[in-house]
């Protein structure tokens, strides 16, 4: 399944102890469909996805419907 848009070279916060840092994320409807490194991202690539680079900007979670 390909993503709608990939968000890259950002610092993310994800809230998960495990893994609290990641460097990119990809969206499909509006929705998260995948966080990791770029290269992760790689594989939800397609035809018509929008790449938006952060230029390391800092990316944090937010409650929508709170």
């Amino acid at each position: 399944m390909s993503a709608d848009l990939i968000i890259t070279n950002a610092q993310i916060y994800t809230m998960d102890p495990a893994h609290p840092t990641a460097e990119a994320f990809a969206i499909r409807d509006g929705k998260f469909l995948a966080v990791g490194s770029a290269a992760d991202m790689e594989a939800h690539r397609g035809l018509n996805t929008e790449r938006l680079d952060l230029n390391g900007a800092p990316v944090l979670p937010g409650l929508t419907d709170a």
